[in-house]
């Protein structure tokens, strides 16, 4: 197949899905109204960037899935901003999927492998215990310092 024809053919498909999000999303009332920090003075709808991601995935079905785990990163990242746009995810929440997505992505790169994730978690961990004594030894001494010079009062003073 000639590859204008199919990049034509997957840009009439995205074009049709981006037009049909629109009317999902004024139907179901997925907006997002301006307030004193919005760059936008009008109500736009919430979520198109989901066509992104429907686009990396047909590419993948017309060019074969040759990243599957960036793949699966990208997919994980797109659904958890999608839901955040529906209704309001903790932060903690989207930052463990953006961490597992670059864990993916790396993978898929062969820059990190999951034995040297278990080594560095491991290290890490060690690391923080052994510095933790460290760190309430400097901590005491700082507070009894500000003491005895009366920056930091008790609260039966």
């Amino acid at each position: 197949m000639n590859a204008y024809l199919t990049y034509g053919i997957i840009f009439v498909i995205l074009l049709a899905l981006e037009l049909c999000y629109f009317k999902v999303a004024d139907h179901f009332n997925i907006i997002d109204k301006p307030n004193e920090r919005s760059s936008h003075s009008t109500i736009v709808l919430r979520g198109g960037g989901i066509i992104f991601l429907i686009g990396i995935w047909i590419w993948s079905a017309f060019f074969g899935f040759q990243y599957p785990w960036f793949l699966v990163g990208l997919t994980l990242v797109a659904g958890i901003s999608f839901v955040d746009d529906i209704h309001s995810l903790p932060d903690s929440v989207r930052l463990v999927a953006q961490f597992a997505a670059a864990a993916m992505a790396f993978y898929q790169l062969g820059i990190l492998h999951w034995s040297m994730i278990i080594r560095k978690t491991g290290t890490m961990t060690a690391t923080v215990e052994n510095s933790l004594p460290t760190i309430e030894r400097v901590e005491s001494i700082l507070i009894s310092q500000c003491m005895r010079s009366g920056t930091v009062r008790t609260r039966t003073e």
